[in-house]
């Protein structure tokens, strides 16, 4: 495959851990501009800002059919990531565009970010945070996650990551997927159950799951309901997976006792979800560990250069 002469960057992030990523693009002469809005692009500026580019390392934003039919100069995306679900693949093939994703996987990134969720959220730490620093010395009554029951919702890379973190809290763990690892969960002791099954008796549930149409809402106000033991529900997958209005209205009821969110519907989010105190969220940040970024932007310009 010819080497790419005009890429553009379309993670606001790129190059800021190390500058490496950036001095092999130039030690290659490969002419590069980066996305300078300080955000996920838009389905209409994808198409609009890349027309003139033959390659992208992207992001999350969308290549759709309708957006490569607007980009004939294009030849290869390089995604800065694991997941594909932001991408048409059978367009893209059809329109010879090269699609490579990152070997290097940012698991045990999300892994530990959803462990870290759990634990601000169980012990109130965010709100008394906030409370100290505007000088109240309030102190608020937590809950232990030791002894408590793990519900994983999709059990891949970063779900195992998760349960090999969270080993010794004496956790019970149930598991939904429609791929069971049973040498894991045997190792592990690792429930496989129904998603119903792991609505009700969870405590805590961490979901990991892309974007594929059958996910679209799978936590809808019907699966909020059957939650019967109050849990803290982590997102730090696709933000589409949970309905926002039923998680809404599940918070104002006190059906869970909060959620950790670092991925939304539509990104940036400044929503009223962010009014609750016993939600923490984050700017989609959980692959944002140096050591992993690093090697993943590397990876991204090498799969560039060299076509796959």
């Amino acid at each position: 495959m010819k080497k790419p002469t005009k890429v553009f960057i379309a993670t606001t992030s790129f190059g800021k851990v190390s500058k490496e990523p950036i001095e092999i693009l130039k030690n290659n002469n490969i002419s590069f501009e980066s996305n300078s809005l300080g955000r996920k692009l838009k389905d209409s500026e994808v198409a609009s800002i890349l027309y003139d580019f033959d390659a992208v390392i992207a992001g999350t934003e969308n290549y759709t059919m309708e957006v490569l039919r607007q980009l004939p100069n294009l030849r290869v995306i390089s995604r800065l990531g694991v997941g594909m679900d932001n991408i048409d693949l059978d367009s893209a093939g059809k329109a010879n565009i090269y699609v490579r994703k990152c070997s290097t996987t940012p698991a045990l990134a999300v892994a530990e970010l959803s462990l870290s969720m759990f634990l601000i959220i169980s012990r109130k730490l965010n709100s008394m945070n906030i409370s100290l620093k505007q000088g109240r010395w309030e102190k608020l009554m937590g809950n232990l996650i030791s002894g408590k029951t793990l519900g994983i919702i999709g059990l891949g890379n970063i779900g195992k990551n998760l349960i090999k973190l969270t080993n010794g809290f004496n956790l019970d763990y149930l598991a939904y997927d429609i791929f069971q690892d049973k040498d894991f969960s045997d190792k592990y002791k690792v429930t496989y159950t129904s998603l119903d099954q792991l609505l009700e008796s969870s405590d805590l549930i961490s979901i990991h799951l892309n974007s594929s149409p059958q996910n679209i809402d799978l936590i809808d106000l019907a699966e909020f309901k059957k939650m019967r033991k109050r849990p803290i529900i982590v997102n730090t997958s696709r933000g589409e997976v949970i309905n926002e209005e039923a998680l809404q209205l599940a918070l104002s009821n006190n059906i869970i006792s909060g959620a950790g969110l670092d991925v939304f519907h539509k990104e940036p989010y400044n929503g009223v979800l962010l009014e609750f105190e016993n939600v923490f969220a984050t700017p989609h940040i959980g692959s944002y560990a140096s050591e992993i970024r690093n090697q993943m932007e590397i990876e991204a310009v090498e799969n560039l250069l060299n076509g796959g």
